[in-house]
């Protein structure tokens, strides 16, 4: 997973700051993530093998140290002077937030530092990657050259998912936003016929949030109905989703099982004041929850 990594500092207000107006919080929180950070953990957790790729700064030993404990291969990753990518959080006594975001890190992984990592795995790997990093179009270049399988999933909150050449990507995962964007339809329908013209060697996972999800090769479509996330919240689900999809269906599993058992991950979240935590459960747990659901 050549993805990103965030440390978010999250301020709580009875309102947010203005100029010249200096606001006490009335507590802060710190929290990790980064979509990288959570698709690794997802899929380490689920059982995959999983490296994850990208740059940090010297304030990331609580993100490495995670990543280890669940089971994430770190060793490629490289540390520069920069910080680590950070956001910012205002949260105001109505729950409304203003974000700054850093990218840091993230924004300081180089063409040369991409290839020299990539060259060290091997045909027939699955590559993963998010928009939350620099050189996204040479990580996709570079791992397709080399045999691999690239899937890309866009953050929804980037807005240059148009700005990449995306033709050698092999699986795309992509929210109804995003979608939409790349393909200029409106429904589903035209959305996933217009991602097909338009990336004709490519397939597709379509997120629907409430609605489920749908996978698309070209020609045949596989649904899951069960509800994955309110796509109005901010939060993990998105990422814990496509982290046991993939975990699922790098094993061999059947699409249409490994889209039913990444929504019963997700049903497995827990939320202990206010943090959302990844199940600690692998996909054969998993399977065995799904083969005796009543």
């Amino acid at each position: 997973n050549y993805g990103s990594l965030h440390i978010d500092y999250i301020y709580n207000l009875p309102l947010f700051a203005k100029s010249g107006e200096p606001v006490t919080a009335q507590n802060y929180e710190c929290r990790l993530g980064g979509k990288g950070f959570n698709q690794s953990v997802a899929m380490a957790l689920a059982g995959a093998e999983v490296y994850h790729l990208g740059k940090i700064g010297n304030d990331a030993d609580a993100l490495l140290d995670i990543m280890r404990k669940s089971g994430v291969n770190t060793d490629c990753m490289s540390v520069c002077q920069e910080s680590s990518g950070h956001n910012v959080i205002q949260r105001d006594a109505n729950g409304n937030c203003n974000v700054i975001l850093h990218p840091g890190a993230n924004a300081k992984i180089t063409r040369h530092e991409i290839i020299e990592t990539l060259i060290e795995f091997s045909s027939g790997d699955w590559v993963l990657l998010q928009d939350e990093i620099s050189n996204v179009e040479t990580v996709i270049n570079t791992a397709h050259d080399l045999g691999m399988y690239v899937i890309f999933n866009p953050s929804s909150k980037s807005g240059h998912i148009n700005k990449h050449t995306l033709k050698k990507v092999d699986l795309f995962i992509l929210n109804l936003q995003n979608a939409k964007a790349l393909s200029s339809g409106k429904l589903e329908d035209t959305v996933l016929r217009g991602l097909s013209e338009k990336f004709p060697d490519s397939k597709f996972l379509l997120t629907l949030g409430k609605r489920g999800a749908v996978f698309f090769d070209g020609k045949n479509k596989i649904k899951c109905s069960e509800a994955l996330y309110n796509p109005e919240e901010d939060g993990i689900a998105e990422d814990v989703y496509i982290g046991y999809f993939i975990a699922a269906l790098s094993s061999g599993m059947s699409i249409a099982r490994a889209l039913s058992l990444a929504a019963c991950a997700v049903s497995m979240i827990k939320n202990e004041n206010g943090t959302e935590t990844i199940p600690q459960l692998d996909i054969n747990e998993l399977e065995h929850i799904l083969t005796n659901k009543p």
